[in-house]
């Protein structure tokens, strides 16, 4: 929140940074977290179907992005052709 990132709190210019950091501690103090696996919550033949839908999923995106590259070369060729 501090950091120089270009859309950090400190960035923009967020006049009570600190009171906000101070909330969020509070907060945190009064609430912590505790990290839990959420495989083990559900049925392991269910959590297994999901992540290997999910990696076709990802492989279907990437070659819908390949068609797409292959698609916008053909366009500007045929753009410059037209010229």
């Amino acid at each position: 929140m501090r950091g120089p990132a270009k859309h950090s709190p400190r960035t923009r210019g967020i006049s009570d940074l600190e009171r906000r950091i101070e909330r969020l501690i509070q907060y945190t103090t009064l609430y912590p977290q505790k990290a839990e696996k959420l495989e083990d919550m559900v049925n392991p033949d269910l959590w297994q179907e999901f992540w290997c839908r999910l990696e076709r999923l990802h492989a279907s995106l990437r070659e819908a992005q390949s068609l797409a590259e292959a698609i916008t070369v053909q366009i500007k060729a045929k753009r410059l052709s037209a010229k």
